[in-house]
């Protein structure tokens, strides 16, 4: 593949702020190892308006899980809707 010169972001996205061509700048690398990771993405000031310390878990921290249903003597249609309504709880 041929190298080709660099875009310019500020011509390329007339109209978006400084923090956000920043971002794109840094997202848009073409090496890797020359791209902003993750952690840094969360950390950018394009992002300080919806993103907040005190939000953010332990990346190690699971919830407890419930395996009450395993007691329960029920008939399969019964755990077919137990199922189906856990399922609902997480998707619209």
């Amino acid at each position: 593949m041929r190298k080709r010169p660099r875009q310019n972001f500020k011509k390329l996205f007339k109209g978006c702020d400084a923090d956000s061509i920043d971002l794109f700048e840094q997202i848009f690398q073409w090496k890797p190892t020359n791209r902003i990771n993750a952690e840094q993405v969360f950390n950018h000031p394009f992002f300080s308006e919806l993103f907040h310390e005190e939000d953010r878990q332990d990346p190690n921290y699971m919830p407890p899980l419930d395996f009450d249903f395993e007691a329960l003597d029920l008939p399969a249609k019964d755990f077919k809707k137990l199922f189906y309504n856990e399922i609902q709880m997480h998707h619209d």
